[in-house]
């Protein structure tokens, strides 16, 4: 191959390289969700409340680092529509003061549903970005004010930092 071409070749190659790390760069920002999460990554942080699998958190405004056991020790009031070997899990109790759309953050990947009267509550809408350090995704459900279940599943980890907020 001619030297001028190879050159081209390789500028052509260091270019491309440089515009896939900046868009990279950029995306690590946290900035691109589908909607604002700069209090959940202001809650994130700071250090979370601890919680364990099973209890319960006080607030709807904050964030928590909840303990997980295994899946199979779980205690899932309605079980995950699929389990992952060697994946942990846990549920935690919340009240809903008031009802409305509310939205779990998550440090990291896994999958979340929030039961209510025996029920799924119905996912509105999902916003990830595998990239941010702080947290990789965001779930909103409609709830009725009272008593709910927050279920976790298929996490790598024993342990997940999460938020519950009503939604701006």
């Amino acid at each position: 191959m001619d030297g001028a071409i190879l050159g081209s070749a390789m500028r052509r190659a260091a270019v491309l390289v440089f515009l896939l790390n900046s868009a990279a760069l950029a995306r690590a920002d946290c900035d691109h969700f589908k909607w604002p999460l700069a209090q959940e990554k202001a809650w994130f942080a700071e250090t979370p409340e601890n919680v364990a699998a099973g209890g319960a958190i006080a607030k709807t405004a904050g964030a928590y680092e909840l303990a997980l056991k295994p899946e199979s020790a779980a205690g899932y009031v309605v079980a995950p529509k699929t389990l992952t070997a060697g994946a942990y899990g846990a549920v935690l109790r919340a009240d809903i003061a008031k009802a409305g759309l509310y939205q779990v953050t998550l440090s990291r990947e896994a999958w979340v549903d929030v039961i209510q009267d025996g029920a799924r509550a119905r996912t509105r809408n999902v916003s990830r970005q595998r990239d941010c350090p702080s947290f990789k995704k965001s779930v909103r459900f409609l709830l009725a004010a009272g008593p709910a279940v927050i279920e976790f599943s298929a996490v790598t980890a024993p342990s997940i930092a999460i938020s519950l907020a009503a939604a701006p």
